[in-house]
């Protein structure tokens, strides 16, 4: 497996998320404004990207989004998302990273936990669907490197 980071959002990444959030989910987690300025990781297998996440800085001082995290549906459960959320870590603590935040779906916070994230809010809800957000410590290595 080979992970490559993008300055740009890739059609490789695109389409995991296309197929992941509109496809089976039905939610809009496309393509939006964040998509910018984000780093974006993609991960291949035999040249076949498999998974996908982004990062992007938050308000909060040396705080980075991990978002947009999903694996193609025939992967799930063999490790993979595990793979994709370690490669977005290793490259924060390249960074000014002291903490990475996700937005997870209720129903998945365990896999966070499991990863080593602790539950930082409330239950929200966008669009009926319950949410959460979860946090680590990434004590990223560098100072004043902003992606």
């Amino acid at each position: 497996m080979e992970i490559k980071i993008f300055d740009a959002l890739p059609d490789d990444a695109l389409k995991i998320r296309i197929d992941v959030f509109e496809g089976e989910q039905n939610t809009p987690d496309g393509e939006d404004e964040i998509d910018a300025f984000a780093k974006h990781l993609v991960l291949y297998d035999g040249g076949k990207a498999i998974a996908t996440c982004r990062i992007s800085p938050m308000e909060e001082r040396n705080v980075y989004l991990i978002g947009r995290i999903a694996v193609i549906k025939e992967l799930r459960g063999k490790g993979i998302g595990k793979v994709i959320i370690e490669s977005a870590e290793e490259y924060l603590k390249e960074t000014d990273c002291a903490t990475a935040k996700i937005r997870s779906r209720y129903q998945v916070k365990d896999f966070y936990i499991k990863c080593g994230y602790e539950i930082c809010s409330d239950i929200l809800y966008e669009d009926g669907r319950p949410y959460i957000w979860v946090k680590k410590s990434v004590n990223g290595q560098k100072g004043g490197i902003r992606i």
